[in-house]
C-alpha cells in the first residue's frame, strides 16, 4: 500500500491528460518520468505524490488496475481513463472550466490528506 500526504486545498479528480494544459502535460511527464510507470511493461503501476517545476504545487497519480477504461468511485462516480492513471491535482493547475466536466469530480480538503492507494483502489 502506498500512502503519501497533500496539503489542504481545492483539487479535481480525473485522468490527468484530461485537465491538464497539453503542453504542461507533456512538461510533467518528463519531470515526473512518466509518473513513475515502467513504459517497457505498462502493466507495472507507478504513481506517487509529484512536485511541479514551475508552480511547486504538489499533486498525486496512480496506474489505474486495468489501464484505460471506465472506473467507479465510491462516490457513485464513474471515471474514464484513456491514459491509465487517475490523478488528484490542485485546481490551480487545471484548464479552466475543466472542473465542471463529468468525467471530473471537485473535492475541496480544508485540511492536510493522506491519498492511499492498495492493489488498485484509490482512496
Amino acid at each position: 500500500m502506498m500512502t503519501r500526504t497533500l496539503p489542504a486545498g481545492v483539487y479535481v479528480i480525473s485522468d490527468p491528460c484530461y485537465v491538464i494544459d497539453r503542453e504542461d502535460y507533456d512538461v510533467l511527464l518528463v519531470e515526473t518520468n512518466y509518473f513513475g510507470v515502467d513504459l517497457q511493461d505498462i502493466c507495472e503501476r507507478g504513481g506517487g505524490i509529484f512536485t511541479d517545476g514551475r508552480t511547486g504545487r504538489q499533486f498525486a497519480v496512480m496506474s489505474t488496475m486495468w489501464g484505460d477504461g471506465y472506473f467507479p468511485s465510491n462516490a457513485g462516480k464513474s471515471f474514464p481513463v484513456d491514459a491509465g492513471c487517475i490523478a488528484c491535482v490542485p485546481i490551480e493547475m487545471v484548464q479552466p472550466h475543466v472542473s465542471e466536466d463529468p468525467g471530473v469530480m471537485k473535492i475541496v480538503m480544508d485540511k492536510s490528506f493522506d491519498v492511499n492507494y492498495d492493489e488498485g483502489t484509490i482512496n
